[in-house]
C-alpha cells in the first residue's frame, strides 16, 4: 500500500495505521473534506477487516484518541459518485444516516478502491472484538462525534437493551440527553422551515383572491425560500447533522435577498419578519443544542415571525373592511 504514495498520502496512511489494534491491518484508505457552511473540515478514512477508522484532524487536540470508528456490520454501503465539478462525493451509509465527504485529485482513485473493497470483501471479527454494552456506548459516542445522530441513538439503545444498568452510567445519561436535544433542535428547525412554506402558500392564496399577479409575488427571494425550506427541511428531519450550518447559511443568504427586495419596495414589515425567521433558525441550529435555546428560538419564531405577520394581515383585513364600510 505504501507504493506510489505522495507525501500527503503517506502522512494520512501513517496516521491511520497508528490507530490500528493488534492483528488489524489497513486494507485501503482515503481522505476528503466535510463541507460546513464557509469552511471545509478534513476527514481521513481507513478500512480494516472489521471496521472503518475515521480521523478528524481538527479534533486531535481535543480527544485522547483522535480516531473514531464504525463497525463494518453497521455500514450499509460505501460509494463514490461523480459531481458537477472536479469533486466527487464519497458516501458512507448506515441504516439510519450517513457520512458524506468531497474527494478530489488522487483521492478519487483511493476512495473508489476503498468502496470496492467494502463491497467485495466481507467483514471479519476477531476474538478480541466482541460486541459489549460498553463497546456499543463507545460506538454511540463515535457516531455523535461524526454528527450521525440517528445512528448514535440506535447504538445507545442497543447498549441499554443489552445491559439496562449502563443506561444509568453518567456518560450514557449525558449522551442520551445531548442526542435528544440535538434531534429536537433539528426537528424544530424542520418545523420552522415547513411553517414558512405554509405562510408562503397562504400569502399566495391571498394574492390570487385579491386578483393580483402571482408572478409578482413569486420573486427570486420567495423562490429561493421555497427551495431551501423543502431541501433543508427534509434533510434536518432525516437527522443529517452536517446540514445544520448549511441550513443557517442558506437562510441568511435568503434573508439578504428578502432584505434587498423589502428595501426596494419599502416593505419594512418584511425586514422585521426576516430577522425573526433567520434569527430563530440560527439560534436553534447553531451552538450546543439545549432546551433553553430551542424554546427561545420557538418564541422568536412565534412572535417575531408568525406574530408580526398575523398582526399585519389582521390590520390590513380590518382596514379593508372599514374602507368598504365607508365607501358604502
Amino acid at each position: 500500500m505504501a507504493e506510489s504514495e505522495n507525501d500527503k498520502e503517506r502522512s494520512v496512511r501513517q496516521a491511520l495505521e497508528s490507530s490500528l489494534v493488534a492483528g488489524e491491518s489497513l486494507l485501503a484508505y482515503a481522505s476528503g473534506t466535510q463541507s460546513m457552511l464557509l469552511k471545509s473540515k478534513p476527514c481521513h478514512l481507513g478500512l480494516t477487516e472489521s471496521r472503518l477508522i475515521i480521523i478528524l484532524p481538527d479534533q486531535q487536540s481535543q480527544a485522547a484518541n483522535p480516531s473514531v470508528s464504525i463497525r463494518r456490520e453497521k455500514i450499509k454501503s460505501v460509494s463514490v459518485r461523480g459531481g458537477w465539478s472536479r469533486y466527487n462525493r464519497l458516501e458512507v451509509k448506515t441504516v439510519k444516516d450517513g457520512l458524506n465527504l468531497s474527494v478530489s485529485g488522487g483521492w478519487k482513485k483511493r476512495a473508489k478502491a476503498l468502496a470496492r473493497l467494502v463491497k467485495e470483501q466481507p467483514p471479519t471479527v476477531s476474538a478480541g472484538q466482541v460486541v459489549t454494552p460498553e463497546s456499543l456506548l463507545q460506538e454511540a459516542q463515535d457516531f455523535q462525534t461524526l454528527g450521525m445522530i440517528a445512528s448514535a441513538q440506535v447504538s445507545l439503545k442497543q447498549a441499554t437493551n443489552m445491559n439496562p444498568a449502563i443506561g444509568m452510567d453518567p456518560s450514557a445519561e449525558k449522551l442520551k440527553t445531548q442526542l435528544a436535544e440535538m434531534r429536537l433542535a433539528m426537528r424544530v428547525g424542520t418545523g420552522f422551515l415547513f411553517g414558512n412554506l405554509g405562510v408562503i402558500f397562504l400569502l399566495s392564496v391571498c394574492v390570487v383572491v385579491g386578483s393580483q399577479s402571482l408572478a409578482n409575488f413569486l420573486d427570486l427571494a420567495t423562490l429561493w425560500t421555497i427551495g431551501i425550506s423543502v431541501y433543508f427541511g427534509v434533510n434536518l428531519w432525516m437527522g443529517k447533522n452536517e446540514q445544520r450550518m448549511n441550513t443557517v447559511g442558506a437562510v441568511i443568504l435568503g434573508y439578504v435577498f428578502t432584505a434587498l427586495s423589502a428595501l426596494g419596495s419599502g416593505n419594512f414589515i418584511g425586514l422585521v419578519t426576516g430577522v425573526g425567521f433567520a434569527g430563530s433558525i440560527a439560534l436553534v441550529l447553531t451552538g450546543n443544542s439545549s432546551r433553553t435555546r430551542t424554546w427561545i428560538a420557538i418564541g422568536i419564531y412565534a412572535i417575531g415571525y408568525l406574530g408580526v405577520l398575523t398582526l399585519t394581515i389582521l390590520i390590513v383585513f380590518v382596514a379593508a373592511i372599514l374602507n368598504a364600510g365607508g365607501g358604502g
